[in-house]
């Protein structure tokens, strides 16, 4: 009986620590993969969306994937997705996100100060869109800068650079 017991003798305890660790941490990596879940997927028109969002899922440890535009979940769209039991924890996820992602800067004046804000914004390494606003009947309204923050930190370096060195009283000479 004991000649049986004999080869588990000599597996020393550091070895079976490091066998448990191992095995736990794929069990770990794998509790979203499981054959019987069908991937959902958070789908967005905008790819630094899902970047900050992605961010987000990996701090509060939620197992994810990302597809990029034209890819995966959709044609059009850029997404994150992950396994059904997880739908909580991302809507969360997303609520956090929008506490912070987006920032109105403004209403643009004219396309000098467009291109003004949207060279600093390259140059300063900024995440920035320019889109067109509509007025409540419908007509154009002027073009709005936004800034996107991929991190809640990202919020306060955002918005110092802004204050020190985005360009001011840019405008088009009247002709």
């Amino acid at each position: 009986m004991t000649s049986c017991l004999l080869p588990f003798r000599k597996i020393s305890w550091r070895l079976l620590q490091r066998t448990l660790i191992i095995f736990l941490s794929v069990a770990s990596v794998c509790q979203g993969c499981t054959a019987k879940e069908e991937p959902q997927c958070w789908t967005e028109k905008n790819q630094y969306y899902i970047e900050a969002l992605s961010k987000r899922l990996t701090k509060n440890g939620i197992l994810h994937s990302v597809h990029a535009k034209g890819g995966k979940p959709s044609q059009h769209e850029a997404g994150v997705c992950y396994a059904p039991r997880f739908e909580a924890d991302v809507k969360k996820a997303t609520q956090e996100v929008d506490n912070y992602f987006r920032e109105v800067v403004g209403v643009l004046r004219d396309s000098c100060e467009e291109r003004a804000f949207v060279e600093w914004g390259a140059k300063e390494k900024i995440l920035i869109e320019v889109v067109d606003t509509e007025s409540s009947d419908g007509k154009f309204a002027g073009r709005m800068f936004f800034i996107y923050s991929i991190t809640p930190e990202d919020v306060a370096l955002n918005r110092q650079k802004l204050l020190d060195s985005a360009p001011r009283n840019v405008r088009c000479e009247k002709k």
